[in-house]
């Protein structure tokens, strides 16, 4: 059975899982989505029969667009027709370009190692000390009072310990992953800002996605610096979890007056998109 125009797929989706997939959708076509289906493509159907032709992928439908009108010119910004073209370039000099990575990626790296380091030494204190309690207590490590009482806090440390490093250190993966791109010498030091997220030497890190939301954009000065909280979903088989994400964004010296104005659409086009609302039926 094939999806007609009275039966969108989407409509069985919750209105914010559809709101995303409608923005993504439409960063695809570059204009604003009519009559979304559940597949991109045009369907094989032979016109006499309205069957699939012999040999042919079954469709379920197709995507149709009308195109956008140009957004105004805000001066020092690129302006674009569609949500899939950039907002902004910004080309660095070799000493900006080492200043951000400095500023982007030295704070996790060495957030990780301090955590690494202080949770460490807390776990052997604490244990040592449960142990020491316990010798003196009960003259012996093997009774069983002794046991429960280094056992069961010394579980829940570390516990609690290995909770607050797969954290840091997912903070630091992501971060790792912008600095690598950065270091790549085949790329040039440039970074572009868009609806979907900002690019650094080629590589696309999302600000806006299916699980993913942009929480705030900040800016502050000396030097200046766009930073992206993040908010990320993950769905498991015991439900879903939220971890926050930043990331910071130096603005080179001869661009830090589109600095305020790209806050600006983000907070405007990202953060406070319009709610959904589904089209009146006829």
């Amino acid at each position: 059975m094939y999806s007609t125009m009275e039966n969108d797929p989407l409509d069985n989706l919750p209105p914010e899982t559809r709101q995303r997939v409608e923005n993504a959708l439409k960063a695809l076509g570059g204009g604003t989505v009519q009559d979304v289906f559940a597949n991109r493509y045009q369907s094989n159907a032979s016109q006499e029969t309205g069957q699939p032709a012999e040999g042919a992928p079954m469709i379920v439908g197709s995507w149709t667009y009308q195109e956008a009108n140009p957004l105004a010119n805000t001066p020092g910004l690129q302006q674009t027709a569609g949500s899939n073209q950039a907002w902004a370039h910004w080309d660095y000099t070799p000493e900006e370009w080492e200043l951000f990575d400095r500023l982007d990626w030295e704070p996790f790296k060495n957030r990780y190692r301090l955590t690494a380091i202080i949770g460490s030494i807390i776990c052997i204190v604490a244990i040592s000390a449960l142990v020491v309690f316990a010798w003196h207590q009960f003259s012996s490590l093997f009774n069983e009072h002794a046991i429960v009482v280094v056992f069961t806090p010394g579980v829940l440390l570390l516990t609690a310990f290995l909770v607050v490093m797969l954290l840091a250190a997912s903070s630091a993966k992501e971060a790792k992953k912008r600095h690598l791109a950065r270091a790549n010498p085949a790329e040039p030091h440039r970074v572009t800002l868009s609806e979907q997220g900002v690019w650094e030497s080629g590589i696309c890190f999302k600000v806006d996605s299916l699980l993913l939301e942009l929480a705030s954009v900040k800016i502050t000065s000396n030097p200046t610096v766009l930073t992206f909280h993040l908010i990320k979903s993950s769905m498991g088989t015991n439900g879903n979890s939220v971890t926050f994400q930043k990331f910071k964004v130096l603005v080179p010296r001869k661009y830090e007056a589109e600095a305020e104005p790209i806050r600006q659409r983000y907070y405007n086009e990202v953060i406070k998109r319009p709610a959904y609302n589904p089209k009146e039926p006829t």
